[in-house]
């Protein structure tokens, strides 16, 4: 049974011929060689050393924008600061002219006042007063040429009021009678201006009178 089987088994296939086997073993070889090549390209390029050296150059970048940033910031700071010094000086120069500007035009309005007799001023208050013969309401120095306005009540029919002063070679001195009630207007010229009230009697007589500077 033994040569039986061994009768029947196939046999192994003829070895393949020389020239084609060598064929094989030389390309395997080319191919070992272009991989080999290939890997030492690739670790050429991305070797440690030159990646470290791409970090390094790109910090060295980074630091050098960061510096320009800093620099335009501060840049910026600087100006900002200057620019708001400029905008307050022009801010307290503008204010300056205002108030010379309004103080101007205060000027220029009373000038006109003054001009026109427009403006006027209370000498004496409305006040009662016991007078025994006359006696001296007002006696100041007045600025401007004008006039002035006396009012007065009494229980006296001669009560009157007097005003003078001199001033330009012009000597003034004039007397009106008030009565128990009147008003006695008298011119005026810048002058030490002086202004009595009395009576022709010898009693002593009560008065309420006050005294406006127009001018």
């Amino acid at each position: 049974m033994s040569q039986e089987t061994s009768v029947n088994m196939p046999l192994p296939p003829p070895p393949p011929p020389t020239g084609k086997r060598d064929m094989k073993v030389v390309a395997l070889a080319v191919v070992c060689i272009v991989l080999a090549a290939s890997l030492i390209s690739v670790f050429a390029i991305y070797q440690p050393t030159s990646t470290q050296s791409q970090i390094n150059s790109k910090n060295k970048e980074i630091s050098s924008l960061q510096a320009k940033i800093a620099n335009l910031n501060s840049e910026y700071n600087s100006n900002a600061t200057g620019y708001e010094n400029q905008i307050q000086s022009l801010n307290a120069q503008l204010t300056n002219l205002t108030t010379e500007l309004n103080s101007e035009e205060t000027q220029m309005a009373t000038a006109l006042n003054i001009m026109t007799l427009n403006a006027s001023e209370t000498l004496l208050g409305t006040t009662t007063q016991t007078v025994n013969g006359s006696t001296d309401a007002f006696d100041h120095s007045l600025p401007y040429p004008g006039y002035v306005v006396v009012q007065a009540t009494s229980n006296s029919t001669t009560t009157f009021a007097q005003a003078s002063y001199s001033a330009y070679g012009v000597i003034y001195n004039e007397t009106i009678t008030l009565g128990k009630s009147g008003t006695a207007t008298f011119p005026i010229l810048p002058a030490t201006v002086n202004i009595k009230l009395g009576n022709t009697q010898t009693a002593a007589f009560n008065i309420t009178v006050s005294i406006t500077y127009h001018y």
